[in-house]
């Protein structure tokens, strides 16, 4: 009887005890396939991917054969109290002279970053999510780029590619996380 059958591609194709094709979607398929017909044919399972999860100094990192990912958190908080003098009301207390207390999120900035297939060609990820109570930027792209490295690690001769800070001052390229203080000087704006 004529039948019908789909066939995807990346599918596993074995020849069968009598010289037919069997084609299964995955090797534990070949496997049932096998066990319910009592054929004593061996499925080859490919070698499952290298995948290393750690974590250090607040960042995530999965390696992987041919690539790793790191991913990193940067949230930044402000609480501001004012207390005015005894004959001042601000706007939403009760009584004069009462403290009006408020907190935001300054700035919360995650980041990817990493390397593809060789350790010279890398990557980096990170949006900017400032002042998330109304500000118009929220949401913009910091850097997205990828990097190559010529000289095979020493950093030599490479071309960058993408989004990133023009590097002309070293407080606007020293990262939010680093800094002491929560704003970058006026000079730098």
């Amino acid at each position: 009887k004529p039948g019908a059958a789909v066939i995807d591609i990346g599918i596993n194709q074995v020849t069968g005890p009598n010289g037919e094709t069997i084609f299964a979607e995955n090797e534990t398929a070949l496997e049932l396939y096998f066990f319910k017909h009592n054929i004593p044919e061996k499925v080859d399972r490919p070698a499952p991917p290298k995948v290393n999860i750690s974590y250090r100094d607040g960042q995530t990192t999965a390696e992987f054969d041919k690539g790793q990912i790191t991913f990193t958190n940067r949230l930044q908080l402000r609480f501001t109290d004012q207390i005015p003098d005894d004959t001042v009301q601000l706007p939403g207390t009760e009584a004069k002279g009462d403290s009006k207390p408020s907190f935001r999120i300054r700035r919360y900035e995650p980041q990817f970053q990493g390397w593809i297939y060789t350790k010279d060609l890398t990557y980096k990820l990170e949006f900017a999510f400032q002042d998330l109570q109304g500000n118009a930027n929220a949401g913009a792209i910091n850097d997205a780029y990828f990097n190559y490295d010529f000289t095979k690690g020493k950093r030599q001769f490479r071309v960058q590619m993408g989004q990133y800070k023009v590097p002309f001052g070293r407080q606007e390229l020293t990262s939010s996380f680093n800094l002491q203080f929560v704003d970058r000087s006026i000079v730098s704006g």
